[in-house]
């Protein structure tokens, strides 16, 4: 738990210059790194490294932006999906909209309708700015606007990185959600069921369980056994 507060405080704060010191095996130190870096949806892979390293003869673990980001330009596109985020919540989670599950639900339409899924390399389409204020996102977008989402209704939610099959054939890098609902660990993918061709949204990948969604979503192994425990410790991040 401290190694995860520890962490947390560091990107809250935005204070990637620090490290965190720790005793034992480095692959946990690091699956750990992921799991917290995970629960924080203005954060992705194109923006931020983490990692561990050897510092004055003792480990530690690190965070690092990567070339052409800065803390304010991280900043700004928080506070921007923030607002639109909490206006939002005002929009679809009226007073009918009373369960976690009925919230989800209303969330879960909600981006799909509005979001159009794009596979530009444009760093902001990896973001929850990209999806909420822009309309356009990959993947990992979809993702952290349905963490940011969730999370404002205190539901616990983190992403889950892995890879699925591409339509070219192999494999491609993939981003979905898990969420702890009504006492069950469930998994969300929001970026499948928005049926952009067809105008219509999908529950294919909605709510369903391990067993399911591994059947064609495969889960990053580096992380993937601290899922539920970064969930447990999600409130520590908001």
């Amino acid at each position: 738990k401290e190694f995860y507060k520890a962490a947390i405080s560091i990107l809250k704060n935005r204070d990637f210059d620090r490290y965190i010191y720790y005793e034992g095996n480095e692959d946990k130190a690091y699956s750990l790194m992921g799991a917290v870096y995970r629960q924080f949806p203005e954060y992705n892979t194109a923006m931020l490294s983490y990692g561990t390293k050897t510092v004055e003869g003792t480990k530690a673990t690190f965070f690092s932006l990567r070339s052409g980001y800065s803390k304010s330009k991280l900043k700004t596109y928080y506070s921007g999906a923030q607002t639109k985020a909490k206006s939002i919540i005002k929009s679809v989670i009226t007073d009918s909209v009373t369960t976690d599950a009925d919230k989800i639900k209303a969330i879960h339409d909600y981006l799909a309708n509005s979001c159009t899924y794009s596979s530009s390399t444009d760093k902001i389409n990896y973001t929850a700015y990209g999806c909420l204020v822009n309309g356009k996102a990959t993947c990992q977008g979809y993702a952290a606007a349905f963490n940011m989402l969730l999370h404002m209704c205190d539901i616990k939610c983190i992403t889950v990185t892995g890879t699925v099959s591409a339509s070219s054939g192999g494999l491609q890098n993939h981003a979905w959600n898990y969420a702890y609902v009504d006492g069950s660990y469930l998994y969300y993918d929001v970026t499948w069921d928005d049926d952009d061709t067809n105008s219509k949204v999908l529950t294919t990948y909605y709510g369903i369980d391990y067993a399911t969604m591994a059947k064609d979503h495969t889960f990053d192994s580096a992380y993937d056994k601290y899922l539920e425990k970064g969930l447990s410790y999600s409130s520590y991040a908001f």
